[in-house]
């Protein structure tokens, strides 16, 4: 804030309040003040100070660390070959849990089964158009269903234990009255299509 601006404010104070003030409490005033606005203004620098020194730490430490790796890479070659590995037999397990782009009916057909055996009515299922245009497509849907508490629990495990991947990513529920066990779920939720 510039102090022309916390100047005006301190006179617009003294204007606005027309008690009697000795000139020496004015001064004393303005003077605690000041000095608040002056400490106001201290603790901001200092905590953009203490920001920026803990922004530069972290990048020495990735720097560190980038370097290590380096280091470690020319010690042994193969290092890297091996991670490179590792990551792309974690990505195959992953991608095992995808939907194959000829399967997503049956995906769907196996969900309103799901359902329907935990013994909740399906209310709603809304599939979305699919995102992204290399190999894999997220696939983004939602469904609402009705049931009684203890069976949408049910169908939330067995989705859970689904073998393909499902991301939730919002779910609601609401019960139907005060006191009923029955409720309605709705649930936001998303996977991914491997394209064949």
């Amino acid at each position: 804030m510039p102090i022309k601006d916390i100047k005006e404010i301190i006179f617009s104070i003294f204007k606005a309040h027309p008690f009697k003030v000795m000139p020496r409490r004015k001064i004393l005033l303005g003077i605690a003040l000041l000095l608040g606005l002056s400490l106001l203004l201290y603790q901001s620098l200092l905590a953009l100070q203490l920001y920026d020194s803990k922004a530069t730490k972290l990048c020495l430490l990735s720097k560190e660390k980038l370097v290590t790796y380096q280091q470690k890479i020319i010690e042994d070659p193969h290092m890297l070959l091996s991670k490179i590995e590792e990551k792309w037999n974690t990505l195959k397990k992953l991608e095992k849990r995808f939907i194959p782009q000829r399967e997503v009916v049956r995906f769907f057909e196996d969900l309103k089964g799901l359902i329907s055996k935990t013994e909740n009515y399906l209310v709603s299922l809304d599939i979305k158009p699919r995102e992204g245009s290399g190999p894999y497509q997220k696939l983004s849907f939602s469904i609402s269903v009705k049931g009684h508490y203890v069976d949408v629990v049910l169908l939330m495990n067995k989705l859970e234990a689904y073998p393909r991947l499902i991301a939730i990513k919002d779910i609601k529920i609401q019960p139907k009255a005060e006191k009923s066990t029955e409720v309605t779920m709705s649930l936001e939720a998303e996977s991914f299509v491997v394209r064949d």
